[in-house]
């Protein structure tokens, strides 16, 4: 587990330097830096995020974790609705893998929503913990969200970066989280061991 999370300390400081790098360097070229948008409002960061889910037409990869916009403890027909550009893009053949944070609390209505988004052809896994929010359309453009500490303003503050140096290492970001995560069903079964243990017991 130690080693684990130094290998993720570690990622996660390779795309700081590589997002400082990419500052400095423009800084001093004089150039606008036009491949990163800072969005901070819920609404704007819902529209962006649907907006990378349509351009996508290879590959979509997310990170997902609370806070959640849409939130997933909704009625089915909501869930359904909401779904719609992921089911085009699907159909389209789209290749979508999203990673979920397991959510042991609201486990039921959690397992209802993934085992939706299985069903309509996106590859899903879940994974006891996620650095961040992220969404990456065809390798290219990625989103990731981060928290504020301002308790006054959105919760999350979202960067959107064109650039393929970074968005790259966010790809591998991805695979590397995506190889230890494990598949609905054996999400399902570590929570029916660890609650028939603490019956046992």
């Amino acid at each position: 587990v130690i080693n684990d999370r130094k290998s993720e300390l570690q990622k996660i400081e390779e795309l700081s330097e590589e997002l400082e790098k990419e500052f400095e360097q423009n800084e001093k070229n004089n150039l606008p830096i036009d491949f990163f948008e800072i969005i901070t409002s819920k609404q704007s960061s819902i529209k962006k995020f649907d907006d990378l889910i349509n351009m996508a037409t290879k590959t979509l990869y997310s990170f997902n974790k609370k806070p959640y916009a849409t939130g997933f403890d909704r009625e089915m027909k909501d869930i359904i609705n909401s779904a719609a550009p992921l089911r085009k893009i699907i159909k389209n053949g789209t290749q979508v893998k999203a990673l979920f944070e397991g959510e042991p609390v609201a486990f039921e209505p959690f397992i209802k929503l993934v085992t939706y988004y299985e069903s309509i052809g996106e590859e899903v896994r879940i994974i006891e913990k996620l650095p961040l929010k992220m969404l990456i359309a065809d390798g290219k453009k990625a989103m990731f969200s981060l928290k504020n500490n301002d308790a006054s303003k959105f919760k999350l503050t979202s960067m959107v970066v064109d650039h393929t140096d970074l968005t790259t290492a966010l790809m591998e970001l991805f695979e590397a989280y995506w190889q230890k995560s494990m598949t609905i069903q054996e999400f399902v079964k570590t929570r029916d061991t660890t609650v028939q243990m603490k019956s046992d017991s």
